[in-house]
């Protein structure tokens, strides 16, 4: 029989703070009667209130009483507090009441004043076991050792006094395979036993106990008289079988994470060698990015040494079903820190629900374990799942106690918890302010995204394990689509390695932008009507136990889900083997993931591929890459870039056609598809969320801003970012989601100017300004019209560096790769020749610079402040003056003053220039 006793206090819930501190205070006033002691309640004195002023019946004493009827353990500012005032009012004794212990700072203060004869003379604090032991002096109650002859047989746990309005009860918790798993209850004044109603009753004073069986003593007096509790396990976090298994990793499977493993070993060795006074973490990632695959490292880690003098418990949460749970689990993990064998079942007793750490086996398993220097984990998995249903709230409260117990006794002992950051907690919820009350109490390490090494090694270890090898295009093409979140690389590793062997070929699934719904429903497919209703039924519920499960569904159905890993068995309930699988079964909504494509072309090089297929399809990689004068390795990458964009299909025979929902091929048409692509881009996204509408995103920082959006830019060198920033442009421009300005980008939502515009030129080049002379211009343009395609930095070594701008910022020419070509096919230069000038008379800066000429009489330098003012720049006076010459010579050139004499029906007018 334990000689633990715990006093609790309960009291009906509409009742108020102050009548609960009257209550116990009453209870207090109680006890201090038959010490020949009166007291005063609630006494306000200057600069302080009093709980009570005891004073002596029999002889002159004073004696100040402060009365804690908390949950938490004690800290030393109370005994601080009380002491001080004891001083002030110059009392003869302080004593404190309390209902539950002192923290570790409270006892050692406690232990300094025992230390001192004067205080220890002073001072008295009566814990909860004091208080008991003074009642039953005083023959309040019964002492529960003259219960016990009635419990014949029954391995019997802590007994808790528990005082009610009225009522002052006797509770015994009743153990099986050495944890509690029943009660009884005794009138505590009487020493009789309690009928089977009224023992429920009394056990409402904690929610604890309704883990519990009641009994009757009266009634059942043998412990063989009753058949024992049925108790569901304890499940641990369990591994899958395989590399592609969608259960948690394997340790052998697992990768990287290095530095939040780093982080909890550090934070272990801390506890261990007393250098902190937190005994709790988190592990916090969103669903599906590896916290279970991570416990079991965690696991695996201690087992080999790799994380010194320490023993890690994964449990998985989702096999609760009592409070009951908390106690069972804590025992698990004591006995494998202490290496227990499985034939020793009662090798470790816990004797309460409530205080599992004041149980004497626990005592002396910690204080073998600190002796030893070592630490044990016990490590919660799927944590929030407690929250899913009301019933396993207690279950939370239970861990919450847990950990407020170990931290009050610094034991050796830490308290992990694996926590879901994407679960939705209204504030409302119970369980919004369990955990965040815990925030304070706990170390946090946030799980990060996969990085692009990490990724690596993962398809690397997926490689090894199926015996397959992907190309690098397609390894480089699935770390791109996983966006560094673990769930989808599995999932798209999975889907992919379970293809490459047939005759789809690999650069097929590389065009493919993989659709994380798709592969869920392929999941379904395979299953019939039973099965799914099965799998929707249990995601609705879950956790929910295998009894209820398979009272609606047959044995047949559930092995079938099991064998499939699609359903999971934890403990005593089932579960899906994936949160977000659940959750798909439930909405039929999959994580909305931000698009992170970085395109390898630019619209107009990707459109003539359309109308060449339009033209000529359906084509292989090969043959389009023909009529672009493109290779095979280019043409696949823009294909990629078509197929993502939903402008091309492949036909599955590695031909390429264009896309079967287009209605036409007309710039408007594709531009419109296009937008609706690029607005779920994470790149668009920011934009929208974080440039105003009215705001210019000047061109020099669009670079950076690229960078800071895109994840995953950090290893691309400059010349490659500056590249997939400047495709990114150009198809944000073509979409009509950006517009230009004289400065910069500006936010379009869908209206850009340049939407549906196939050139690159102000896409990438801004405005037009002349800045070549129209004779170098005519020269360049020459050379590119004889000769088709010339390469660039041979023109740029001539001179021609600015002309080649100016026709890039015209759209008359365009980049492809390295090399010039003309934007279109041209029957003769003359007809080249006249349609740049009438590209140039079109010009919004031609057409403003004649207007502020004409306004400045001629004047340059004046002109070019009008100009500058028009457009909102910030050029210099000579910057200015030689932009509005620059395209004075432009207006000349196209004979703008005539075209728009012609227009008008009036004579050319002078000529200013």
């Amino acid at each position: 029989m334990s000689d633990v006793r715990h006093l609790i206090f309960s009291v009906p819930d509409d009742w108020s703070n102050d009548d609960k501190g009257d209550f116990y205070e009453e209870f207090i006033v109680e006890i201090l009667k038959p010490m020949r002691l009166s007291s005063e309640r609630r006494l306000r004195v200057t600069g302080m209130e009093l709980d009570i002023l005891a004073k002596g019946e029999d002889q002159p004493i004073n004696i100040l009483v402060e009365c804690k009827a908390h949950r938490d353990a004690i800290s030393a500012d109370v005994i601080t507090k009380l002491m001080g005032n004891v001083q002030i009012r110059k009392a003869d004794r302080g004593w404190l009441f309390t209902t539950s212990d002192l923290t570790k700072d409270g006892r050692g203060l406690w232990q300094e004043i025992q230390n001192d004869p004067e205080h220890a003379r002073k001072f008295t604090w009566y814990s909860p076991s004091k208080t008991i032991d003074v009642l039953i002096s005083q023959r309040s109650i019964v002492h529960p050792v003259s219960l016990a002859g009635g419990l014949a047989g029954w391995d019997l746990g802590d007994w808790s006094l528990i005082v009610t309005p009225g009522k002052r009860s006797w509770l015994v918790e009743l153990l099986e395979d050495g944890l509690p798993a029943k009660y009884c209850v005794f009138d505590a004044r009487a020493g009789s036993p309690l009928g089977l109603r009224e023992s429920q009753v009394v056990a409402e004073a904690s929610a604890r106990f309704s883990a519990l069986q009641v009994i009757q003593a009266a009634d059942v007096p043998n412990a063989k008289q009753l058949a024992p509790v049925v108790r569901a396990p304890v499940a641990k976090v369990i591994s899958g079988d395989t590399w592609e298994d969608p259960r948690p990793a394997r340790p052998i499977d697992f990768v990287g994470r290095d530095d939040v493993i780093k982080s909890i070993s550090s934070f272990i060795g801390q506890v261990r060698q007393g250098e902190t006074s937190t005994r709790s973490f988190a592990v916090q990632a969103p669903s599906g990015w590896g916290k279970s695959s991570l416990t079991l490292k965690l696991v695996q880690s201690a087992a080999s040494g790799a994380i010194e003098r320490c023993s890690v418990t994964a449990i998985d949460s989702r096999s609760a079903n009592t409070a009951a749970f908390v106690a069972e689990a804590l025992r698990l993990t004591l006995k494998e820190a202490l290496g227990s064998v499985a034939g020793k079942k009662n090798s470790l007793k816990i004797n309460s629900l409530r205080e599992p750490l004041d149980s004497q086996d626990v005592k002396t398993a910690l204080a073998q374990l600190k002796a030893e220097s070592r630490v044990a984990v016990l490590l919660f998995d799927q944590f929030e799942e407690l929250f899913a249903k009301e019933a396993l709230f207690e279950v939370f409260n239970a861990v919450r106690d847990l950990s407020l117990d170990i931290d009050a006794a610094q034991a050796p002992l830490i308290l992990g918890f694996a926590w879901k950051t994407d679960v939705s907690l209204p504030q409302q919820h119970p369980a919004y302010h369990l955990w965040h009350q815990l925030a304070d109490r706990r170390r946090s390490f946030k799980v990060g995204e996969f990085k692009r090494g990490e990724i690596i090694r993962v398809v690397s270890k997926a490689e090894k394990a199926i015996g397959k090898t992907l190309s690098r295009v397609l390894r480089s093409r699935l770390a791109e689509q996983c966006q560094g979140l673990p769930w989808l690389l599995k999932k798209l590793l999975v889907h992919v390695l379970q293809r490459v062997s047939t005759p789809e070929s690999q650069y097929l699934l590389l065009e493919r932008e993989l659709d994380i719904e798709q592969l869920f429903k392929e999941d379904l497919e395979q299953l019939q009507e039973e099965h799914i209703r099965c799998l929707r039924f249990v995601a609705a519920k879950a956790p929910i136990t295998v009894a209820e499960v398979e009272e609606s569904f047959s044995r047949e159905a559930t092995n079938l889900l099991i064998n499939q890993h699609l359903l999971v068995r934890s403990g005593m309930n089932y579960v899906i083997y994936w949160d977000i699988f659940r959750d798909y079964l439930v909405d039929e909504k999959v994580p909305q993931i931000p698009w992170t494509r970085t395109f390898q072309r630019t619209p107009p090089v990707a459109l003539k591929a359309v109308r060449a297929l339009n033209d000529y399809g359906p084509l292989s990689a090969g043959g389009l890459g023909v009529h672009l004068e493109l290779k095979e390795g280019p043409t696949f990458n823009l294909l990629g870039d078509l197929v993502a964009l939903q402008l091309v299909d492949a036909d599955g025979s590695g031909n390429y056609r264009v896309a079967s929902h287009l209605g036409d091929i007309s710039a408007d048409t594709l531009a419109s598809v296009v937008r609706r692509q690029l607005q779920r881009h994470v790149v668009a996204r920011a934009i929208e969320r974080a440039w105003g509408k009215e705001k210019v995103f000047p061109y020099d920082e669009w670079l950076s801003f690229f960078d800071r959006q895109q994840p995953r830019s950090a290893p691309l060198s400059q010349t490659t970012l500056r590249q997939y920033a400047g495709n990114l442009k150009s198809w944000l421009l073509f979409a009509g989601l950006v517009d230009i300005s004289a400065n910069g980008l500006a936010r379009a939502d869908g209206r850009g100017s340049q939407m549906g515009r196939t050139s690159n030129n102000r896409a990438t080049f801004g405005f037009f300004f002349g800045t070549s002379s129209p004779k170098s211009l005519e020269g360049v343009l020459r050379l590119i019209f004889e000769n088709s395609r010339l390469d660039r930095a041979r023109l740029d070594g001539k001179g021609f560096r600015k002309a080649i701008s100016d026709l890039l910022t015209l759209g008359i020419i365009e980049m492809d790769g390295n090399h010039i070509c003309l934007e279109r096919d041209w029957t003769s230069f003359e007809e080249l020749l006249s349609n740049c000038k009438k590209i140039v008379r079109a010009q919004s800066t031609i057409k403003l610079a004649a207007k502020v000429l004409v306004e400045a009489g001629g004047d340059r330098l004046v002109a070019g402040d009008l100009l500058r003012k028009h457009l909102g720049a910030s050029w210099k006076d000579s910057s200015a003056k030689r932009n509005v010459s620059g395209l004075a010579r432009y207006i000349q050139w196209s004979a703008l003053e005539k075209f728009q004499s012609e227009q008008r029906g009036e004579p050319e007018s002078v000529p200013l220039f």
